[in-house]
């Protein structure tokens, strides 16, 4: 009974040392890695800044992302994001504007970040069919930690378990928060098939955007010593190929790619999606890669839209996933889910949006 018991505790320890090396390897240091959705493809604002206004119309969404659900503790994110088209106002040069504002919890808690960003973008015409847009984001970001709530190494015993702290092993000058400025950057390339902005009109659609986050790479550290964020660089391409009305209306296959680098770590998502009826149901792969763990994931992903006004083109549009890592050599597997609502509405200069955005 008695090696039981001891081997539970050592379970309890090593457990709890799993969860500090995570939140410590994915929030606190120099190789912390930002947050990312699963739902890119349908608010796309939080990975490039040019993709605001890149369709007609004033689109808003809301996002919930709890990761890593098999974990005694919690990774959740919340996110709301809006933009509006400025293209359609006939002044020259002018793409859209937007705004966001996202929450990532870690640790029940213990570990909070915001950021609050202000993405608007520029609209280059390259031809009848081609469209470029330049967009740049302000962002502000705060970081919290309660350390009053967060178990120290020295706490951590290989025979009794949890135990109180034997002396200080926090630093006289350690922060509770970090406030800090920077920017993010993007390009985007923008193709429709049927430039006319007619929403029966069968069309493909093509974007790729390129983008880089985090510039000038700000200091998150908690302590006196510097902690760069890294910058983020991401790469998001989407196609859409009408394949007829056949048995689903207005139906559209979408392969896409996305491709995040962020200091060692490095992510690669690819999948399609098939829409139609106003259903979408998807399937991706992604690849997580840095220097602790590699994990791939299956991510399965549905949607339904639910019309609010036909004649003003309105909609919500509702979309769940599921992304189940497979084993590993150094992770267990493990799950996560994501919801997202995205309003589509009219513009909020015009009575009557003229286009239905492609995806």
């Amino acid at each position: 009974m008695g090696c039981l018991i001891h081997n539970a505790i050592i379970n309890k320890v090593r457990d709890k040392l799993l969860l500090c090396l995570m939140v410590l390897t994915f929030s606190m240091n120099t190789k912390a890695q930002d947050v990312t959705f699963t739902h890119f493809l349908y608010n796309p604002i939080y990975f490039n800044p040019a993709s605001v206004g890149i369709d007609q119309g004033f689109l808003m969404s809301l996002n919930y992302r709890r990761a890593m659900m098999f974990i005694p503790s919690k990774f959740e994110t919340y996110a709301f994001g809006a933009s509006q088209s400025l293209h359609d106002l006939d002044l020259k040069g002018l793409g859209g504007i937007g705004f966001f504002i996202e929450k990532n919890q870690e640790g029940a808690g213990k570990l909070s970040t915001v950021s609050v960003g202000l993405p608007f973008s520029a609209r280059v015409p390259l031809s009848e069919y081609y469209t470029l847009q330049l967009g740049i984001a302000p962002v502000l970001y705060q970081k919290y930690i309660d350390w009053s709530r967060v178990l120290l190494g020295n706490q951590l015993d290989p025979f009794y378990g949890v135990v109180p702290a034997q002396s200080a092993a926090l630093p006289p000058t350690t922060l509770p928060s970090v406030t800090f400025f920077d920017f993010h950057f993007g390009l985007m390339l923008h193709y429709e098939s049927d430039p006319t902005f007619q929403s029966n009109v069968k069309k493909d659609a093509f974007d790729i955007g390129i983008s880089v986050q985090h510039l000038p790479e700000p200091n998150q550290s908690f302590f006196e010593q510097t902690s760069k964020l890294p910058a983020r660089y991401i790469v998001l391409a989407r196609y859409s190929k009408s394949i007829g009305n056949g048995l689903l209306d207005d139906a559209h296959l979408q392969p896409v790619l996305l491709y995040e680098k962020q200091g060692p770590m490095q992510d690669f998502v690819a999948g399609v999606n098939l829409t139609g009826n106003n259903l979408n149901v998807g399937s991706f792969f992604r690849k997580d890669d840095n220097e602790i763990l590699k994990v791939t994931e299956l991510v399965v992903l549905a949607g339904i839209k639910f019309p609010i006004n036909n004649d003003y083109f309105s909609q919500l549009h509702v979309n769940y996933s599921f992304d189940y890592s497979l084993s590993a050599p150094k992770v267990k597997a493990n799950a996560t889910q994501e919801i997202s609502l995205i309003f589509q509405l009219p513009s909020l200069f015009r009575k009557k949006s003229p286009c239905q955005m492609y995806f």
